[in-house]
């Protein structure tokens, strides 16, 4: 699944790779900045676009299901809880 991906995309590279608590993958896609979720049933979503340039990490909180992603600006949070 992700190399299907890698490979509709504009030939960039996994530039970070997270799997959190419920088995989802997450990918910073480079160079276009996208971040993709895979599910563990294989369902892949293009999540979020058009993140800073030189997004280097991404973690998600399993319990609030918040997205953190780091850059060297500081921390982004994408609220997803309540």
């Amino acid at each position: 699944m992700v190399a299907q991906l890698l490979r509709e995309t504009s030939g960039g590279g996994v530039s970070n790779i997270h799997v959190d608590e419920q088995g989802q993958i997450w990918l910073i896609i480079s160079p276009d900045s996208w971040l993709y979720r895979a599910t563990s049933s294989g369902e892949l979503t293009r999540f979020a676009r058009n993140l800073p340039v030189d997004t280097p990490a991404v973690a998600v909180n399993a319990e609030w299901g918040d997205i953190y992603l780091t850059h060297s600006s500081g921390i982004y949070r994408i609220y997803c809880g309540e």
